[in-house]
């Protein structure tokens, strides 16, 4: 009896898809699972013999667990950032004496710290890869795991959506302080956004939705339940009434 070989694409930026592919078509996965929904559907229309599957990260909620009542930092950027937004937020911090948190270059705190902080933070900085990055993504914009983190861990969300539409898919759009990239109105959304009840209300409603439905365990399951049972995967969106 031949082994069912299956796996889990990671980063399958635009560049790196036609490897993909093959590799998919050659090794005969079944399915090749994608994160990136753009990528998923891309590969499929490329490689029509292949079978992909779209399955969005999952996160660890034990982490990213928001079990704290004080946030006394205001602003935590977690990983790779955008610069103009950075200076933004840098200058109305220190003009407000707020607390801004973000990791220095080739400092590399552990996952327990930074949940930590996470959990210690009123706005948790979000920006899509090909941002920061188009040439890298190829232009794909999706949904990444720092988004579900920052809700996680009990956050409202500063920055930016993704332009893939997966965000609007699972999570709340209230839940997130949207502004221009390059923090040009930073200042007055976060004026309004002191204000914003139904913002801050979506956060605990985004938070209860990634914990029940995009923690790693609960994306294990989907997983073994498509391979060994053959079922479908349900993923949670907002919209479920979940």
């Amino acid at each position: 009896m031949k082994a069912r070989k299956t796996a889990f694409v990671v980063d399958a930026w635009k560049p790196s898809l036609n490897k993909l592919g093959i590799f998919a078509t050659i090794h005969r996965l079944n399915p090749c699972f994608v994160a990136f929904r753009e990528a998923q559907q891309e590969l499929q229309r490329r490689f029509k013999h292949a079978q992909f599957e779209w399955l969005p990260f999952g996160i660890d909620i034990d982490t990213f667990h928001g079990g704290r009542d004080s946030r006394p930092i205001f602003a935590f950027w977690m990983g790779r950032r955008y610069e103009p937004l950075h200076e933004a937020l840098l200058e109305y911090c220190r003009s407000r004496n707020l607390r801004y948190v973000f990791r220095e270059p080739s400092v590399f705190p552990s996952p327990e710290e930074l949940g930590d902080i996470a959990s210690q933070t009123k706005y948790f900085v979000v920006t899509p890869p090909d941002l920061d990055d188009p040439v890298k993504t190829g232009g794909f914009s999706p949904l990444v795991m720092r988004y579900m983190e920052g809700l996680a861990a009990g956050a409202r969300l500063l920055g930016t959506l993704p332009k893939s539409g997966e965000y609007e898919e699972f999570l709340p759009v209230e839940a997130i302080c949207q502004v221009a990239p390059d923090g040009s109105d930073l200042a007055r959304r976060l004026a309004e956004d002191a204000d914003d009840a139904e913002g801050w209300a979506a956060v605990t409603r985004g938070q209860d939705l990634v914990r029940r439905h995009h923690s790693c365990a609960v994306r294990a399951e989907q997983i073994y339940d498509r391979i060994v049972r053959n079922e479908p995967i349900r993923l949670g969106r907002v919209d479920d009434g979940a």
